[in-house]
């Protein structure tokens, strides 16, 4: 008489991971570099024969939003770790802006809090602007926006003045060197020390707004 059974053999291990009899498991498997559980999958064990590597016989316990199953470093539980991928941190040092590729903790010196400006230091819980760094900033830019414009009328005068002295310039030349002479005075006033209300003199030849 056939001896039919319906039943799957199950695989059954030692105290040293063997199997000491033979048949088909569960195995629950991690990636062999970041240890992030990869999927379950059943496996035929030989006698003897033990889980294929950085496979594991517990079941990880399944997590919430925003969290990943890796495997701990030692290989002996499942460990549930934040997951941010995907996601913007800023180097709180620094404000710089760094992709999140891998799960895990955020390290002390990242914040996923972003910065207002380019001026914002850490304080250790929030942002927070550099009101001085930000309008020494502004004043210095109004500087070297000062200086160019200062350097090109200057361009202009001297070019309009040669003109002048050689005696071939237009009347619209002569004009001209007047309106430039005194957009360079105009300018040359302009204070910017309250450099976010700066408001430039008119460059000749256009209309102001």
């Amino acid at each position: 008489m056939a001896d039919y059974s319906l039943n799957i053999p199950r695989a059954v291990l030692n105290d040293q991971g063997l199997a000491e009899q033979a048949g088909w498991i569960t195995v629950y498997g991690a990636h062999p570099l970041t240890r992030e559980y990869c999927r379950a999958s059943m496996e035929y064990l030989p006698l003897g024969i033990g889980l294929p590597e950085h496979g594991y016989q517990d079941a990880p316990t399944l997590p919430g939003n925003d969290a990943a199953i890796l495997r701990a470093e030692n290989g002996n539980i499942w460990e549930i770790q934040p997951d941010f991928r995907g996601k913007t941190a800023y180097v709180t040092a620094t404000r710089q802006a760094h992709l999140i590729t891998e799960p895990g903790e955020l390290p002390p010196s990242f914040t996923l809090l972003p910065p207002a400006t380019d001026y914002d230091i850490w304080t250790g819980k929030r942002w927070k602007t550099d009101t001085h760094a930000e309008k020494a900033a502004v004043i210095a830019s109004a500087e070297k926006e000062k200086t160019h414009l200062t350097e090109q009328a200057d361009r202009h005068i001297a070019t309009l003045a040669r003109a002048v002295k050689l005696g071939i310039a237009t009347p619209e030349e002569k004009t001209l060197l007047t309106q430039w002479e005194t957009y360079s005075v105009l300018l040359r006033r302009v204070e910017t020390a309250n450099a976010a209300s700066v408001i430039w003199p008119a460059v000749p030849g256009t209309v102001a707004n």
